[in-house]
């Protein structure tokens, strides 16, 4: 397995957040950064530590296509076979996050709450 370095923090903020969403409050992740900075790996290596106890969903961009809204959601939507599509469809998207609770990560900042 690749050595992750000065990533425990990340990878035990994801696991505070998902024993969150143990409890049945609902959580996204969302990880950002330049490319080639580790997204993939940091996912990949806390998505393998969780052994098949929890769903993982993955929803990207891709760079080189013609930006999709909410595409990475979609892409989610999609796996998860539940309710999240029809209200990305029916919803404002505005709405729709006002009332679930997001962590937003990035390898180059602090973790924070969105808004």
């Amino acid at each position: 397995m690749t050595e992750l370095l000065e990533r425990e923090q990340f990878l035990a903020a994801m696991a505070s957040t998902l024993q969150e969403a143990s409890t049945g409050a609902g959580r996204v992740v969302l990880v950002s950064g330049e490319a080639g900075i580790g997204k993939t790996t940091l996912v990949e290596r806390f998505a393998s530590e969780l052994d098949g106890k929890a769903p993982v969903f993955w929803g990207g961009c891709e760079a080189l296509f013609t930006p999709r809204p909410l595409g990475p959601l979609h892409d989610i939507a999609r796996q998860a076979r539940g309710q999240l599509l029809s209200l990305l469809e029916g919803e404002a998207p505005v709405s729709l996050f006002s009332r679930h609770s997001s962590t937003h990560f990035s390898p180059t900042t602090h973790h924070r709450p969105l808004p």
